[in-house]
């Protein structure tokens, strides 16, 4: 989501920049050669990086989909598991604020099997509704922190 967000960002401004271009009431040689030039090259590179930033963005979350199977393997990353020992629900865990506390004084490993044993719905929910404690908490795998400091 974080090449997504760049991407959106730029993709943004440069609507903005092209509204206000267009927008302003601007004539002769200086005002044509500067939004031909705006038309012409300078909209279609940041519009080129856009579409850079979405792809790279993919590729991060591929690279790391599979970072996670391989350390997984080896005894360590991310598996999600229904069980794991100690997890709690999302509503028991941000329901109840010593859960909560708990969660957030906890070891990153004990975040970490923690937050595995949520489901990717549950992860998202939380990160959505508690951007600020899912983004600080070191055990929780770096994209869905990037993710959280998003919202």
């Amino acid at each position: 989501m974080l090449g997504e967000h760049c991407a959106g960002v730029c993709e943004r401004a440069e609507c903005d920049v092209s509204r206000e271009i267009v927008g302003v009431v601007w004539l002769g040689k200086d005002a044509s050669d500067f939004k031909g030039k705006w038309v012409d090259e300078v909209s279609p590179a940041i519009l080129e990086l856009v579409g850079s930033l979405r792809l790279f963005g993919e590729e991060l979350r591929h690279q790391a989909a599979e970072q996670d199977t391989a350390s997984a393997g080896a005894g360590g990353g991310e598996v999600r598991t229904a069980n794991a020992p100690g997890a709690g629900t999302p509503k028991t865990v941000m329901g109840d604020s010593g859960e909560l506390d708990r969660i957030k004084d906890a070891s990153p490993e004990e975040q970490r099997d923690w937050w595995a044993s949520l489901s990717e719905d549950e992860c998202h929910e939380l990160i959505e509704k508690y951007p600020d404690v899912i983004g600080n908490l070191d055990g929780i795998p770096l994209l869905d922190r990037a993710d959280a400091n998003q919202v």
